[in-house]
């Protein structure tokens, strides 16, 4: 078992070595080099976007050189995940919030708080780091939330005759209906009514689809005894719907993320939830006319059964500093996390209509001013915003993925939540 194990950790240092080779040491010309990695820099439509944000620090900061290290979205946190694992990853890595435990559980990080000054610290709200500190040490920074609304076009709209917004989910539901009776668009492609990513686990991530129509319909993961319940009548009635979108052909199946923001960009989507940034952004490229995507673009908070102020989710993004970066190189990278989650890098991000907010009070008082209808549905969206457990997290988005999937291939709705429900309460049961 020993010999086993010791194979399997030098098969995962081989192998992280081809995600990523730590070449030219800590300095460059005398400078001190951070080398960062974030899936951005991969996505032809973020990267000059990121570019601006390193351009903004190296300006201030000329002894130190920020090489930036990339891989595509699908593959990031697997990839990532094995090279840390073995100490062989980037300084800085872009992660979600919800990938943190399985991280630590690998020895990924290394704790900044001494290195970050006090103001700073001070700056975030209260609570805002608990999910980065484990086991007493703070791994990394809050950089930018992206929080979930509900993208819809006008156009598709007003041909389909919807003179009111859905106020709750059967009515958006039945709205996405007769946007999909619209058949196709002038060039001969398909319409869908509305589109939730199913890939079949391409891309992680995708499993957490299920949560605005699971909450919406007053389901949830976990019950009031923490119990996994996937089962009881208003999950059912959510899975149901959703099964009905993809059988029914109102939502694509088998789409990443990037397909459907293709489809909303080519105008070819009615509905699809999406965070703030990417979500708008990210379509223009696919767009035929970029002007007359940006006039239809509309946003709303996601409703729920019985309203419209539904529940949707903040996708928690952070700059986490790995267990490599030495004591002597940390005060660059604390600079560079400083100024990256700060007003400056924030506010760049807003100009390029990412959209993000910030779990720094000060970033978010210098954001009051701003005038931006998608940047408005996020705040109204944050007065009902729910969060999913961490615990777990990657393994049970998986498992939801793989639920989407056999959905989508019509199998009983009972039989499938009841086996996924199965599995993720015995991964639950050995925490």
């Amino acid at each position: 078992m020993k010999r086993f194990f010791l194979f399997l950790m030098v098969l995962l240092f081989v192998f992280s070595t081809t995600v990523y080779a730590r070449g030219g040491g800590d300095s460059s010309g005398g400078r001190t080099k951070i080398v960062w990695a974030d899936w951005a820099l991969a996505e032809d439509a973020l990267k000059p976007i990121y570019e601006k944000c390193i351009a903004s620090f190296t300006s201030k900061n000329p002894d130190i050189e920020i090489e930036p290290f990339t891989l595509p979205y699908a593959s990031y946190i697997d990839q990532m995940l094995i090279a840390t694992a073995a100490g062989n990853a980037p300084d800085v890595i872009r992660i979600k919030n919800e990938w943190v435990p399985e991280y630590h559980a690998v020895g990924a990080f290394r704790d900044i708080r001494s290195f970050i000054n006090k103001n700073v610290l001070d700056d975030f709200y209260p609570g805002s780091l608990d999910s980065l500190t484990m086991d007493g040490k703070l791994i990394g920074l809050s950089w930018q939330n992206g929080t979930y609304v509900l993208f819809y076009n006008k156009a598709l709209l007003s041909r389909a005759g919807i003179t009111q917004l859905p106020r709750t989910l059967d009515e958006l539901v039945a709205a996405a209906y007769k946007i999909s009776a619209l058949g196709t668009d002038a060039r001969g492609n398909k319409i869908y009514g509305m589109a939730i990513p199913a890939s079949g686990g391409v891309e992680s991530n995708e499993g957490i689809n299920i949560y605005p129509m699971l909450w919406g319909y007053g389901g949830d993961l976990l019950d009031s005894s923490k119990r996994v319940n996937l089962t009881n009548a208003p999950a059912i009635k959510a899975f149901t719907t959703i099964q009905k979108l993809f059988v029914d052909g109102i939502s694509p199946v088998g789409s990443t993320f990037k397909d459907t923001r293709n489809l909303y960009g080519q105008g070819v989507l009615g509905f699809v939830w999406d965070t703030s940034g990417p979500g708008a952004a990210a379509p223009e490229q696919a767009a035929p006319n970029k002007e007359e995507y940006w006039q239809n673009l509309g946003t709303m908070v996601i409703p729920r059964e019985s309203g419209p102020n539904g529940h949707a989710y903040v996708s928690e993004q952070s700059m986490a500093v790995t267990r490599t970066v030495s004591d002597a190189k940390m005060p660059a990278v604390a600079r560079f996390l400083e100024q990256q989650t700060g007003y400056e890098v924030l506010n760049i991000l807003y100009e390029n209509n990412q959209n993000k907010t910030s779990n720094r009070k000060s970033v978010m008082e210098a954001f009051r001013t701003k005038d931006n209808p998608i940047f408005l549905t996020c705040v109204e969206t944050s007065n009902s915003i729910k969060f999913f457990p961490y615990v777990n997290f990657i393994e049970t988005d998986k498992l939801l993925s793989d639920a989407l999937t056999m959905l989508a291939q019509g199998r009983n709705v009972n039989t499938v939540m009841q086996e996924t429900q199965t599995k993720i309460q015995a991964l639950f049961d050995k925490k």
